[in-house]
């Protein structure tokens, strides 16, 4: 599926594309800026933008939703969506995963469950990405053992448009990734006041999360650190290629 046709052409018929996006803190984000979310929302609007000439058609109607709630697990996700706190009638939909349901002990099976029956109230494109991998090497391997293997079981059974961040961060120097201070820390992840945050990335990471979904899903190349050094001098429209 080519994704960035896709909005393309809905903007062309119809202009309106709404896109959705879904999950724990690391969607939401709301802690650092500019986060992943926003930097696909940019780029985005300036890829179209070289496709109209009205720039104020992909400006004005490509609309992006933060459905991303801190601290929540897949059945908070799933309960959301059933009582239509997260809307259905998007055109697409990101679907970040996270390791929230490990604090409540949910099983591998009712995680599973609580996934499928989210990403079945959708009709549209779903992006459905896997969590990120944390810089604690006990935090990934019990992640790997579980979760992580209902992400690679739903994957396989479904049509969605798979990111595997997992994997993907695995590649990545993770300590670049993991800076933030946790000043008054959190005791259910087990980070204490003052430590570096070891589940939640910094701009760096985020700009990482969004490198990876706009090249997976959309053929988009970005290059964070291009990005992030305009962004520090004060560039307007920071350069990504």
């Amino acid at each position: 599926m080519n994704l960035l046709q896709t909005i393309k052409s809905a903007l062309e018929s119809k202009k309106s594309f709404k896109i959705a996006f879904t999950g724990a803190s690391i969607t939401s984000a709301e802690w650092i800026h500019p986060n992943w979310r926003e930097i696909i929302e940019y780029v985005l609007k300036e890829e179209l933008t070289k496709q109209f000439d009205n720039w104020k058609i992909p400006s004005w109607y490509i609309r992006c939703f933060n459905y991303g709630f801190d601290g929540s697990t897949t059945g908070d996700i799933k309960e959301f969506v059933t009582m239509g706190t997260i809307p259905t009638d998007f055109d697409l939909v990101i679907y970040l995963l996270s390791n929230n349901d490990s604090y409540i002990k949910t099983s591998t099976d009712q995680y599973t469950l609580n996934v499928r029956e989210t990403i079945s109230k959708f009709s549209c494109p779903i992006i459905f990405c896997s969590g990120l991998a944390a810089n604690n090497p006990d935090v990934n391997s019990t992640y790997q053992k579980t979760y992580y293997q209902s992400f690679l079981n739903l994957s396989s059974k479904s049509d969605l448009i798979v990111i595997d961040l997992f994997k993907e961060t695995q590649k990545t120097d993770l300590a670049r990734f993991y800076t933030l201070i946790n000043v008054p820390g959190n005791k259910v992840a087990g980070i204490k006041p003052g430590e570096k945050d070891s589940a939640h990335p910094n701009r760096l990471g985020n700009a990482y999360i969004a490198k990876i979904i706009l090249e997976t899903a959309f053929q988009i190349l970005f290059n964070p650190e291009k990005y992030l050094q305009d962004l520090k001098n004060d560039i307007m429209f920071p350069a990504y290629q």
